[in-house]
């Protein structure tokens, strides 16, 4: 089942005009044990920086071939996610279906990682480490920086601190992976959690 309940216009990242923000939309699933199936949701920020929810799928499994439908679906219901092509930021969490997909669909569009989901890879990764809380601390530091200066102070702490951890942080593209290095400053929102908060809370469906 695929649901796109609103027109997508444009602007509504903040209220901001198309050359001052790209556009950004944010993706995820969510495993819904209650429904037994798999809830995919594409959101955005509506002009009060409010999550809006731009399209909802109700599948029974997570797989490349089932992110392909929903991105597929959401280029028909909304073509102006292809018409903004290289404009258009998508952000994501770590699975790889999700970007195998979007690329093949949206192949111009750019990508930014879920700071969450990184948040809790660092905390695995560097669990056993003696500065554990510290490198922690220092990656919200680095995602919380408003400006590209600040972010790289926060980098050279980390390299201070612990340089294997300052290889972790910056193994993705820098647009990739903090706030302040993309077009436009997220401000806290559009990490994939929200898209998956949303599913969950909106979904009162059984999958087909």
């Amino acid at each position: 089942m695929f649901l796109a309940p609103h027109n997508l216009t444009y602007p509504l990242n903040g209220g901001r005009n198309q050359c001052e923000a790209p556009p950004i939309v944010t993706v995820d699933a969510a495993h819904t044990h209650k429904c037994g199936g798999v809830v995919f949701t594409m959101v955005m920020a509506n002009a009060h920086n409010e999550i809006h929810p731009l399209a909802f799928a109700i599948a029974r499994v997570e797989s490349k071939d089932s992110w392909l439908w929903f991105f597929q679906n959401c280029c028909a219901a909304m073509p102006q996610l292809l018409a903004w092509g290289s404009k258009l930021v998508v952000i994501v969490d770590g699975n790889a279906s999700i970007r195998w997909a979007s690329k093949r669909v949206l192949p111009s569009s750019n990508f930014f990682h879920c700071v969450k989901h990184r948040a809790r890879d660092v905390a695995k990764r560097f669990a056993a480490h003696a500065d554990k809380a510290k490198i922690y601390r220092l990656w919200w530091v680095v995602c919380g920086a408003t400006c590209k200066r600040d972010c790289q102070a926060g980098l050279e702490e980390v390299r201070r601190v612990s340089p294997e951890a300052f290889d972790y942080f910056t193994t993705r593209p820098r647009e990739e992976s903090f706030p302040s290095y993309m077009p436009t400053c997220c401000g806290g929102k559009y990490t994939s959690n929200d898209a998956g908060t949303c599913a969950v809370s909106h979904c009162r469906c059984a999958p087909y």
